[in-house]
């Protein structure tokens, strides 16, 4: 499975995307600690699509309001994650971000997430 990336609501990709975003949803464990940068990039694109509204046609009303809960607990592990980066770490993670992240890290880094 490649990495999840939102680029925009129009975007051709999106119903494949959101499959495998589904596959992460129903797989998300809050308790596992997340040392890949690239796995919580990939977590924050998944939030990117439920912050735009955006689901299978398949997902009843009740699948995706669970998966909003999820998405919550994703987003707070990003932010638990890009809280930790310093100047001891910052070159070693920007250096093993994934380029088509690239965008995303920048984003993340300068900006709060919504």
């Amino acid at each position: 499975m490649s990495r999840i990336k939102y680029y925009s609501s129009e975007d051709f990709s999106i119903e494949n995307s959101l499959v495998n975003c589904e596959e992460i949803l129903n797989n998300f464990d809050e308790t596992i600690v997340y040392n890949d940068i690239n796995d919580i990039i990939e977590l924050y694109n998944i939030s990117i699509f439920f912050q735009h509204e955006i689901k299978l046609l398949k997902w009843s009303d009740t699948e995706y309001e669970n998966y909003k809960k999820i998405v919550s607990k994703m987003k707070s592990k990003v932010y638990m994650f890009f809280s930790s980066i310093s100047n001891s770490n910052f070159k070693k993670l920007y250096g093993e971000v994934l380029f088509e992240y690239k965008d995303n890290f920048w984003t993340l880094f300068n900006e709060e997430i919504d």
